[in-house]
């Protein structure tokens, strides 16, 4: 096997083996019941269902933006 052919095989499998070892880094375990945050008009007021499929508690910390040109309904903090 040749240099090349080594730091090319070393180029292409580094990112692999790093994506693999931090891939579970970004998976929460907090699954959303709708991808939609629903808001009462009347009240401008919003709930979310949030299901933690992990084995121990954890704690979900969520900001709401709102869209510069949504004219519809925002919340009020």
């Amino acid at each position: 096997m040749s240099v090349k052919t080594t730091i090319a095989q070393c180029a292409i499998a580094a990112p692999l083996l790093f994506s693999a070892l931090f891939a579970q880094a970004y998976a929460a375990g907090m699954v959303p019941q709708t991808t939609l945050l629903v808001i009462e008009e009347s009240t401008h007021s919003g709930t979310m269902n949030v299901k933690n499929t992990d084995t121990f508690p954890a704690l979900i910390y969520t900001t709401i933006v709102d869209f510069p040109d949504d004219t519809g309904v925002t919340l009020n903090a």
